[in-house]
């Protein structure tokens, strides 16, 4: 993964700005990288042209690997914003979704949705079974995009402007700007 310019955290009131940081490095990231392992998990690689350097076995490999991480990504995700979901009913979705994400987790840890095969070397590889191990991708996928509704509701990745009055914000700019002399 590419590392992040975080060279102008400062806002324009020269105020620092951990929001940003951590909202990019703990929040954004997970969801991106997630992404990015889920997209490895369906076709194997990230970039087209790669598919043609891997053998299917070796593309299985990567996709079972890929899955992983994904199911990773969305824990830590979890973990990054537990403590800041705190809307009615937030935490206790994404209580669900961490139960659901482990048993995932474990599943992946045994030959169900793969088995191991020994090739004529005595070389042991992942060998999936691509419809159970196109259903759990799907059930992670689905987990993934529930996962971002408590999260945009707690304002964590996108700022709620359907609560906005302009006329009370205009005022309580003003009422600060008073009170600060």
């Amino acid at each position: 993964m590419t590392k992040k310019d975080y060279s102008e955290p400062m806002s324009e009131t020269g105020n620092w700005n951990a929001s940003r940081v951590y909202t990019e490095v703990e929040i954004a990231e997970p969801i991106i990288n997630a992404t990015k392992y889920l997209d490895i998990a369906v076709n194997g690689t990230l970039d087209f042209s790669e598919n043609f350097y891997y053998s299917n076995i070796q593309k299985d490999t990567l996709k079972l690997e890929g899955l992983k991480r994904a199911v990773n990504e969305l824990l830590k995700l979890i973990r990054n914003t537990f403590a800041l979901c705190s809307r009615k009913g937030t935490p206790e979705e994404m209580k669900k979704y961490k139960k659901r994400l482990r048993a995932v987790r474990e599943l992946l840890k045994k030959p169900i949705v793969y088995k191991l095969v020994t090739d004529i070397n005595g070389n042991k590889h992942v060998s999936l079974n691509h419809d159970k191990f196109d259903g759990v991708i799907d059930y992670v996928s689905d987990i993934k995009e529930e996962m971002l509704k408590p999260i945009k509701i707690n304002d964590l990745i996108m700022f709620h402007m359907e609560d906005l009055d302009p006329k009370e914000l205009k005022k309580r700019i003003i009422d600060d700007a008073v009170d600060q002399g």
